[in-house]
């Protein structure tokens, strides 16, 4: 997991974030918006979550919200033809 810091702005499609290219909107709740982006480096699509503040400086919610991200991750995995 990597944490892109004091990101402020609209987040449409074709922005930047940290090299990623936002492609769209997945959804929004109490912890923060994930939106689905390219990365170039890996050459394939990738989930990112920007959080608010108030979750990003408090280590308890942003332990909660790292558990949440790598359980998400690790189910979405499981869904994955196998060759």
């Amino acid at each position: 997991m990597r944490v892109i810091i004091r990101f402020t702005g609209d987040m449409t499609q074709g922005t930047n974030l940290d090299g990623y290219e936002i492609l769209a909107s997945l959804g929004a709740g109490g912890m923060g918006r994930v939106y689905r982006a390219r990365d170039p480096a890996l050459k394939r699509e990738v989930a990112i979550k920007v959080v608010p503040s108030f979750v990003s400086q408090d280590p308890d919610r942003l332990r909660s919200c790292t558990r949440r991200c790598q359980a998400s991750g690790h189910f979405a995995s499981r869904r994955q033809p196998r060759r």
